[in-house]
């Protein structure tokens, strides 16, 4: 029926409907920690790295 345009769903039959309605439900739980631990422990790589710059910058008073 829709064969000419794919962003529109095909609703020809029962099954094409179910699949059109089935829930997401998310990621699961183990995913959604290593994501979280990726992103925490590259923004600590990320403050430490500025930290050290700013910390070894020398700053001359006038």
């Amino acid at each position: 029926m829709h064969k000419s345009n794919p962003h529109i769903p095909n609703l020809d039959s029962y099954e094409n409907v179910m699949k059109m309605v089935q829930i997401d439900t998310g990621q699961d739980v183990y995913t959604m920690v290593r994501v979280s631990h990726i992103h925490l422990f590259g923004i600590t790589f990320i403050f430490f790295i500025m930290g050290s710059i700013f910390l070894h910058a020398r700053v001359n008073p006038k």
